[in-house]
C-alpha cells in the first residue's frame, strides 16, 4: 500500500478517538502528523470531535499533549476555516496566556491568526495586563505579540503594561519577564516612555544588581552593580507586591 492508503487507514483508525489520542504521549504525535500532511477535508473529523462538547477545545489547549494538537490545527487552517475553534480560544485568551501549556496555543494564535484575531487577543490582554504579564507563561505571550502584531497593537499593549503600578519592574526582575519588559520599553513613546523610565530608574539599584534586571538597567544607561550587590540578587528575581 502507498502513502495515501496508509494515511487513509490511520484516519479511519483515529475517527471517534481524537480526545483519547490527543492526550496520549505517543498517539498525539500521529495525530499531529496527520494534521500536517493529510488532506484538509480528511482532517475535518478532528475538528468535529474536538468541538463536540462545549469547552472541550479549551481543555485540550490546557493539556500537555492536547495543546500540540490545537497548535497544529491553527498552523494548518486559517481562522476563517476554523471559526468555532478560534472563537472558543479567544474568549478565554487571558486565562490561556497564563497557563503553562495554554500559552503556547495563544502564541500560535498570534503567529498564525489574522490581523483581527491578533488585535482581539492584544485587546483582551491589554484590558487585564497584570493577570497575564506577571507570569512566565504570560511574558512569553507578550513577546509573541511584539513579534507578530501590528505597530498600533504593540503600542496599545505596551501602554497598558506600563500603566500598571510596578508591573513593568516586576517583569524586569524575572527570568522571562525581563525580555518582555525590554520589548515593551522599546514600543513606548512620548510621556508614557518617560514615566516608565522614571519608575524604573527609581529602582535602578535593584535592576543593576539583578542578573535578570541587568539588561533593563543597561537599556536605561544605569552603571552595572558591583559584585557585592550582584551577589545579593544571585538567587533569582525580586517580585514586589502590587
Amino acid at each position: 500500500a502507498g502513502p495515501g492508503a496508509l494515511l487513509r487507514s490511520l484516519v479511519e483508525e483515529l475517527k471517534g478517538h481524537v480526545a483519547r489520542a490527543m492526550r496520549c504521549p505517543h498517539a498525539n504525535y500521529v495525530l499531529q502528523k496527520l494534521i500536517v500532511v493529510g488532506d484538509p477535508q480528511d482532517m475535518s473529523f478532528v475538528l468535529e470531535e474536538l468541538l463536540e462538547w462545549p469547552g472541550s477545545a479549551l481543555q485540550a489547549a490546557r493539556h500537555r499533549y492536547g495543546c500540540r494538537i490545537i497548535q497544529a490545527l491553527l498552523a494548518r487552517f486559517p481562522p476563517a476555516v476554523v471559526p468555532e475553534l478560534t472563537e472558543e480560544l479567544v474568549a478565554d485568551v487571558v486565562a490561556l496566556a497564563r497557563h503553562p501549556f495554554g500559552n503556547y496555543v495563544v502564541q500560535k494564535l498570534l503567529e498564525c491568526g489574522s490581523e483581527e484575531i491578533r488585535r482581539r487577543v492584544v485587546g483582551a490582554i491589554a484590558a487585564r495586563p497584570s493577570e497575564c504579564s506577571g507570569t512566565a507563561a504570560g511574558a512569553a505571550v507578550i513577546i509573541a505579540a511584539m513579534d507578530h502584531c501590528a505597530a498600533e497593537d504593540r503600542a496599545e499593549l505596551a501602554r497598558a503594561i506600563a500603566g500598571e503600578h510596578d508591573l513593568l519592574l516586576n517583569m524586569a526582575l524575572s527570568r522571562v519577564g525581563n525580555t518582555a519588559a525590554l520589548r515593551v520599553l522599546r514600543e513606548l513613546r512620548g510621556g508614557c516612555a518617560e514615566r516608565a523610565r522614571e519608575q524604573l530608574l527609581a529602582s535602578a539599584g535593584d535592576l543593576a544588581a539583578s542578573r535578570f534586571g541587568r539588561c533593563i538597567a543597561e537599556h536605561l544607561g544605569v552603571a552595572p552593580a558591583g559584585p557585592e550587590a550582584a551577589a545579593k540578587h544571585a538567587e533569582g528575581p525580586v517580585l514586589r507586591d502590587r
